[in-house]
């Protein structure tokens, strides 16, 4: 079993750099993309961010959250946390899987962003995700 996993996209690759993961994750990575590679996650705390790279995309709630409790059904943790997106089109979905499985959340929204994606501190995020 591994300590930390980070799972999905860009911001999870950003947040590697701060926090001591091991890393399943890709610049530009979608739900859709992320649930046709899942493989058995076994860990005692997985951080999941997905979602940025689905915003604008044709991609209706129902097929979101499809793809999303795939992701999650793979996962055996003692704890994990779903990152929310600065775009809030994929907050309902995220919201009701975390829900689903007694997940944790932290919402981007309560740190600084450049661009509306990324956060402009990663190791503030990380800081957090360690409480």
């Amino acid at each position: 079993m591994m300590d930390c996993v980070l799972i999905g996209d860009s911001i999870a690759v950003g947040l590697k750099q701060h926090l001591p993961c091991v890393l399943e994750a890709k610049v530009g990575r979608t739900s859709h993309h992320q649930a046709v590679i899942v493989k058995p996650i076994i860990a005692g705390t997985v951080i999941i961010s997905l979602g940025s790279n689905d915003v604008g995309d044709s991609l209706a709630i129902k097929s979101l959250i499809r793809h999303l409790r795939v992701v999650r059904r793979n996962i055996d943790a003692d704890k994990v946390i779903w990152v929310l997106p600065y775009h809030n089109q994929p907050h309902e979905a995220i919201r009701r899987v975390a829900a689903e499985n007694g997940d944790g959340l932290l919402d981007l929204i309560n740190f600084r962003t450049n661009d509306g994606v990324h956060p402009r501190s990663y190791r503030e995020v990380a800081n957090e995700l360690r409480k």
